[in-house]
């Protein structure tokens, strides 16, 4: 990935609600949930509420920047 999310996700002071899909191979839920779970605790943001649905996932779609 060209961007890291991260620094960003610091500045978040709004309330978030983080879905993944469980089976994406793309995003897998394992690499990704705790570093932005992470993020946002650093940047002091306690209104977040992550979710992996079981047997769900974005279908394998690639998102860009339009």
């Amino acid at each position: 990935m060209d961007y890291d999310p991260i620094p960003m996700l610091e500045k978040v002071r709004v309330p978030v609600l983080a879905v993944w899909g469980e089976n994406d191979v793309l995003v897998p839920v394992s690499e990704s949930r705790v570093a932005i779970e992470s993020a946002f605790a650093r940047g002091g943001n306690r209104s977040v509420n992550c979710r992996a649905p079981v047997n769900w996932s974005l279908g394998g779609k690639k998102y860009r920047k339009k």
